[in-house]
């Protein structure tokens, strides 16, 4: 962080050069970091280094710049990082159950409470000026299994729909296209944690889910709510 934030300044102090790649080279030296996804281009060539701006060019740039009117400005969530209440007792086990339960990763606990605290939440992406909000519909959640000896798929979760939809709606009543985030990389626990090494049952597994999910999801939408489709 430090050293970005010294290629940083120096864009500021220096002006910044679109495409260049000597600021990273004076700050790392020969020890750039894997992480920033490097790859020095060899031959080096003088069009490397352009376009350039001056520190004067780029504030005028910066201040003349717009958005256009098509551009979405949104927030995001992941689902097993706001909803709470998985791996507990009584509550849906996902493929994180075990790391939790041998205590080598945090319990999942109540977290930030959003499936309780929802509107809440979009009030203040409302007030922000947000016109997109991306959430996701967890697997867990929507075809549950409290027992995590369980192996074979479970019954999928009506009111679990139910609430994904009103959340949904809830997004649309605020202004916000709701953004649904289908898979992220958590699955329940009954479908085995080595799902992902299997890829005939994952993709077996996931389409029953999605199909179903989704349908649910919109038909409560439009019937039950009035409202539109994601």
């Amino acid at each position: 962080g430090l050293e970005f934030r010294r290629v940083l300044f120096r864009s500021k102090q220096r002006g910044l050069c679109l495409g260049k790649t000597n600021l990273l080279e004076e700050s790392f030296g020969a020890n750039i970091p894997t992480t920033v996804g490097y790859k020095p281009l060899t031959p080096r060539s003088p069009s490397m280094h352009q376009p350039c701006y001056s520190a004067e060019e780029l504030e005028r740039e910066i201040a003349n710049f717009s958005f256009p009117e098509t551009f979405d400005f949104g927030v995001s969530t992941a689902g097993y990082q706001v909803e709470g209440g998985f791996n507990g007792p009584d509550e849906p086990k996902n493929n994180w159950y075990w790391a939790e339960a041998s205590g080598e990763k945090e319990r999942t606990g109540p977290s930030s409470r959003f499936l309780e605290l929802y509107e809440e939440d979009l009030t203040r992406a409302q007030k922000m000026g947000i016109n997109a909000f991306r959430m996701g519909i967890t697997w867990a959640r929507l075809q549950p299994g409290i027992d995590p000896n369980l192996t074979e798929p479970q019954p999928f979760d009506p009111e679990a729909a139910k609430l994904y939809a009103k959340i949904m709606a809830t997004a649309y009543d605020k202004g916000m296209f709701p953004a649904v985030t289908l898979h992220h990389w958590t699955f329940p626990a009954w479908a085995g944690i080595d799902l992902p090494l299997d890829w005939e049952k994952y993709r077996e597994l996931f389409l029953k889910f999605i199909e179903w999910s989704v349908k649910e999801i919109n038909r409560i939408l439009i019937e039950e709510i009035g409202r539109a489709h994601v």
